[in-house]
């Protein structure tokens, strides 16, 4: 295998989860990321007019498509089956979802996905995740035509299991909420990839016992003189309590008859 053990590898991972599908589990894929396009293209719709030799052009918008490419490999057969299954899951999110009307079929929602990886796949407009949909095709290549790559069979050798597959898309991202200017002010500071300066929340004080405690500053001749009277305090307060204490004891001694 051209990759070491599972626990050697650093590999992070991609998550796909289906919007279409209610309750569908996510999708998670240990991989390798082998290609990655973020394009923006904005649109423009010009208009020649009769006597004007530039158009008069309208903008309508800033689109983003993102063509992401990631390799899923496999260390034993085991691994390599649960990653099939994964992957036939994904083909099959490729499809609507239906309600039955009448005894028929309708369609009721389209594909729409939502991607996460690290930093790279997250809009910073409405939460950290990356929505959209899938534009074009989705490629599945098994890496059959390179000899260095070995595949794995069931027990019955009935099934073929991939052990380095290449999956490749193309995502047509749409924006959660609104981005743009305002003044010298950019609405999403983090947008697109989160790098940058973060605000950090205030953290929470931890709770003290209710206890004063006088701060002496030396340059302050009032100050340190409050505090020298306090502490001067203190000490008498504790001899006195002190010269009691020997009074009692003496009270309390028993006295003795000379013979």
């Amino acid at each position: 295998m051209p990759v070491g053990q599972s626990e050697q590898r650093s590999f992070k991972n991609i998550i796909v989860t289906p919007l279409h599908v209610k309750g569908a589990d996510s999708l998670y894929f240990n991989s390798i990321i082998t290609e990655f396009t973020d394009s923006w293209t904005q649109r423009w719709s010009p208009t020649n007019v009769y006597g004007r030799m530039d158009p008069i052009s309208y903008y309508s918008g800033t689109g983003r498509e993102l063509t992401l490419g990631f390799r899923v490999v496999s260390d034993d057969v085991r691994e390599s089956e649960l990653n099939m299954e994964k992957i036939q899951k994904l083909i099959q999110y490729q499809y609507p979802t239906y309600k039955s009307l009448r005894g028929a079929k309708v369609l009721q929602s389209p594909p729409y996905f939502r991607f996460e990886f690290l930093n790279l796949l997250k809009s910073k407009t409405s939460g950290d995740v990356l929505e959209g949909y899938i534009n074009g095709a989705i490629q599945i290549s098994p890496g059959f035509q390179t000899k260095d790559q070995a595949q794995f069979f069931s027990e019955d050798y009935k099934n073929i299991y991939f052990s380095d597959v290449t999956i490749t898309l193309r995502m047509q991202v749409l924006h959660q909420g609104t981005i743009g200017w305002t003044g010298k002010e950019f609405t999403h500071e983090l947008y697109p990839y989160g790098v940058g300066e973060t605000e950090q929340e205030p953290t929470a004080q931890p709770s003290r016992p209710t206890q004063i405690t006088l701060a002496v500053d030396a340059a302050d001749p009032d100050t340190a003189a409050v505090q020298k009277t306090t502490d001067s305090e203190k000490r008498d307060k504790i001899d006195a309590a002190a010269r009691e204490k020997n009074r009692e004891k003496v009270r309390r001694k028993p006295t003795q008859t000379v013979k």
